[in-house]
């Protein structure tokens, strides 16, 4: 959909998710800076997440309330303008990242966590040519499995993480009889594990 050279910028929202994490790793082996939106929480919860994701390599993280501020503006002032922008969250945030985007870029939706539609201007659509599609990944992989193009990505892929460059998000793991844990514990609002249930681990039943 769009090809990232060396320098180029990207912004995301819902970047602590599974999917954030992995693009700001693959974009710092790729030199491409990201900038990063996560949704707003307690100073020391931004703080400590902002962190960890600057550890993984992210160029800037801020939260929703400051992507919609003058400052965030400034921010931008810092780097090219993005013209790549990918959407997990939709709504109010989805319209933000089309406004941070720069002349000929393109949103990718490939998820909508906020449940709510986003508003595209005319402006955005004529006078900056801006683009917004959508992306299904199971979609994508049932009809390039196979191809060469599907096994670069696999091999590329395990590459990094052979490498130590792509590690995946914190998890916490659960024997089988503990699923009712892991269900309650993956419902929680600013968890920040995934909870794996563990079929090797013994439990008694």
């Amino acid at each position: 959909m769009f090809d990232t050279q060396l320098g180029d910028c990207i912004i995301q929202n819902g970047a602590n998710s599974g999917v954030g994490q992995s693009v700001i790793q693959q974009a710092r082996v790729m030199g491409v800076k990201t900038i990063n939106i996560v949704r707003d929480r307690s100073r020391d919860e931004a703080d400590s997440l902002r962190q960890v994701l600057l550890n993984l390599g992210a160029s800037e993280v801020v939260t929703e309330e400051f992507a919609g501020s003058h400052s965030m503006k400034e921010l931008m002032e810092k780097y090219r303008r993005p013209l790549l922008a990918l959407n997990c969250v939709g709504g109010k945030s989805a319209t933000t990242l089309m406004q941070l985007l720069g002349t000929k870029g393109v949103m990718v939706t490939y998820g909508g966590m906020s449940k709510q539609p986003f508003t595209i201007s005319t402006g955005m659509m004529i006078f900056k040519d801006l683009k917004s599609v959508g992306y299904w990944n199971s979609k994508w992989m049932e009809e390039n499995v196979g191809s060469s193009e599907y096994e670069k990505m696999i091999a590329d892929l395990c590459q990094l993480g052979e490498e130590g460059l792509l590690t995946p998000p914190p998890c916490e793991h659960h024997p089988l009889k503990d699923f009712a844990i892991a269900l309650s514990n993956a419902m929680k609002p600013y968890v920040g594990r995934k909870q794996i249930i563990d079929f090797k681990q013994k439990s008694a039943l």
